[in-house]
């Protein structure tokens, strides 16, 4: 089962301003990867990472695992965009704009130091003090953690941290009640409760008939 912690960040003004600018970084190099995809439609992201990882490593400030990050970025924003039916096969891809983008964290990028995580920046490696509150801290104690994105709202940094741990345990529950829904009644449930709903059911007969009245010869136009 996967989890999500989201842990406040406790920075400096100085740590503040470093995350900053590796996230414009980030973005920066996520927009240069939008022409790729729209011109090859290439959102695989292997593929992506052979078309364009050199240029990234070239033209960026960012490191060989953060322009593996930005890949992985934008390969998932154009996946979700597919899922939603915005990209058509016979359609122009959409560019998508990663301005304010959250920064995703790999493995290899950042590292938990009890209530601090140490990351990577365009600086070398800075340590930063988390504030999880107590769901956070069980979430954290519930398993291994995973990947991440870093994410500046309203005014502050959180850490989003995916834990995975093995599945919950079964928790003691009362009653069961067993419900049916119906036409002719609304509901009826295991308890022996039935749901009539005889002026709902008037409302609806009437509205049916004026719409009936409404679609006849009479009423065309």
């Amino acid at each position: 089962m996967m989890r999500t912690a989201s842990i406040r960040l406790d920075l400096t003004a100085e740590q503040s301003a470093t995350l900053a600018a590796l996230r414009a970084a980030h973005a920066d190099a996520c927009n240069r990867l939008v022409p790729v995809v729209r011109e090859h439609r290439l959102w695989n992201r292997v593929g992506l990472h052979r078309r364009a990882y050199d240029d990234l490593r070239h033209d960026t400030s960012l490191g060989s695992q953060m322009c593996c990050n930005a890949i992985f970025s934008v390969c998932k924003a154009y996946k979700a965009q597919k899922e939603l039916g915005r990209i058509r096969k016979d359609g122009e891809v959409p560019p998508i704009r990663f301005d304010r983008t959250s920064v995703h964290s790999d493995k290899r990028t950042y590292t938990l130091k009890g209530e601090s995580v140490s990351r990577y920046t365009l600086d070398g490696r800075i340590t930063i003090a988390m504030r999880p509150g107590e769901h956070q801290r069980r979430i954290l104690e519930s398993g291994r953690s995973k990947e991440a994105e870093r994410v500046f709202h309203k005014g502050r940094w959180f850490f989003n941290l995916v834990v995975e741990s093995g599945d919950a345990e079964p928790m003691a529950s009362g009653r069961v009640m067993g419900v049916d829904v119906g036409e002719n009644n609304l509901a009826a449930h295991s308890l022996g409760q039935v749901f009539g709903g005889e002026q709902l059911r008037d409302q609806r007969d009437r509205y049916l008939a004026l719409r009936r009245r409404r679609s006849s010869p009479i009423f065309a136009v």
